[in-house]
């Protein structure tokens, strides 16, 4: 397999995987994103940490919105990623709460104190 195949193949998976999310049912979506936030916040205060990485997502994945708010108001610092696409180089930023975003240049969710 080429490189350009694997890329094909990976552009090709994203698109599927994307309409496969859509496709889900609004209830059940949101009853899954609940069990799955729920747990990840169990997760990272169970395990006493300080500070974590999460993305912001898209309307499409799984909403981390709740995520970001909860981990924040019991003292655990959230960092997201956004994307130097010049240097293509990731740098990840403190995110205070869930509206603290704006979309980059490729409409990719971002947090807004991008330095």
């Amino acid at each position: 397999m080429k490189s350009g195949d694997v890329v094909m193949s990976k552009k090709l998976y994203r698109k599927e995987m994307i309409q496969t999310l859509k496709s889900i049912h609004n209830d059940k979506r949101a009853q899954d994103e609940q069990v799955l936030m729920d747990s990840l916040i169990d997760f990272v205060l169970e395990k006493g940490y300080k500070s974590v990485g999460l993305i912001i997502s898209m309307p499409h994945e799984i909403n981390t919105d709740k995520a970001i708010n909860v981990l924040n108001e019991h003292g655990v610092n959230v960092y997201s990623p956004a994307c130097d696409y010049a240097t293509k180089t990731m740098h990840f930023y403190r995110m205070h709460n869930s509206e603290d975003k704006k979309q980059d240049e490729k409409g990719i969710p971002v947090p807004n104190n991008l330095k």
